[in-house]
């Protein structure tokens, strides 16, 4: 037999199962009839449960296709001392038979020993009012009722006694901290606190621009999200070196807003376009999600190390020209 003819023998036997099936459901279907056009029936899959122990609710609707009555779900809240774990709604039509069948099944698990009840639930059609009952349930407990508990105790009260003795303790114990503490302050309240300034250290821009790159080079982003905050990184040490080497706010502007502002002061193209370059890839990555190779990375560093080198300023020429205005 070959795998077709196997597949279509199983086919048929599954077809065949299924029509069973629903035989069997047909032949068990209430009579409704043109005045009576609804059945509402409920079961419990078990009615000796233990605490813990799972079981099925269901709520089983017969009706005529003339009927739009609606089955209500029971909330969540509505159950004493039951666990809704899970819910399960099916709906199947006949219409040979003019009938249509709704079924919710509730997956419930008591959760105490006291009684657990399963509320009640009013269906209302255009003629009539049908109701279930609200159904109680005692849970059995797991622990047999003749065995001792040796391992459970009551927890033994707080002695008042020992609470009374701690103050004992506290309250000399701050008091002496208190002195303490009054005695230091009145022994130094007169001295004069000498604060030493630290000297405040400003690098210049190309420096602190080329050490970030440096730390930036050992990077190797390999994931978008790896290359979204390598670009990120990169942007804003170009931004903050635009703006501490030629006084433009540059970190919080957009590209174009930059690349005009350089483009009023004296730069050429060539240097001008080394930064819109490196502005505009990475605008792509963060925003555009585009996703560059490991090269270019490396690119995008050279190219803000080119423009760095190009327009930074040598404090050398710096400091001749503080001496010559001293002289």
């Amino acid at each position: 037999m070959t795998n077709k003819h196997f597949s279509l023998l199983l086919a048929a036997i599954l077809l065949l199962l299924v029509a069973c099936s629903e035989e069997t459901l047909l032949k068990n279907l209430p009579k409704l009839s043109h005045d009576n056009t609804v059945a509402l029936f409920s079961q419990v899959s078990k009615e000796n449960i233990d605490i813990g122990e799972p079981f099925k609710y269901t709520i089983t609707l017969y009706q005529t296709d003339e009927d739009t009555a609606k089955l209500d779900k029971i909330k969540k809240e509505q159950f004493e001392n039951l666990e809704l774990y899970d819910f399960k709604e099916e709906t199947k039509e006949f219409k040979n038979k003019n009938i249509k069948i709704t079924r919710h099944t509730y997956f419930l698990q008591p959760s105490d020993v006291d009684d657990a009840l399963i509320p009640g639930l009013i269906l209302k059609t255009k003629d009539k009012t049908y109701t279930i009952k609200a159904l109680t349930l005692k849970p059995n407990s797991v622990i047999p009722e003749n065995q001792p508990l040796k391992d459970i105790n009551d927890i033994k009260p707080i002695d008042k006694f020992f609470i009374f003795k701690i103050w004992y303790i506290l309250v000399p114990l701050a008091i002496v901290i208190l002195t303490f503490l009054f005695f230091y302050w009145l022994a130094n309240r007169k001295k004069k606190k000498v604060e030493i300034e630290k000297p405040v250290i400003i690098k210049e821009p190309h420096l602190l621009a080329l050490e970030e790159l440096a730390l930036l080079n050992r990077e190797n982003p390999k994931t978008a999200e790896e290359f979204k905050e390598f670009y990120t990184r990169l942007s804003l040490i170009l931004r903050v070196y635009i703006e501490g080497r030629f006084a433009i706010f540059a970190v919080e502007r957009t590209t174009d807003e930059i690349l005009s502002a350089l483009q009023k002061i004296e730069l050429n193209l060539r240097t001008r376009k080394l930064a819109g370059d490196v502005l505009k890839e990475s605008d792509l990555v963060k925003f555009a999600k585009y996703l560059p190779q490991s090269e270019d990375a490396k690119n995008g560093i050279k190219k803000v190390y080119q423009f760095v080198d190009t327009t930074k300023i040598d404090s050398s020429i710096l400091d001749n020209h503080e001496a010559m205005s001293n002289v």
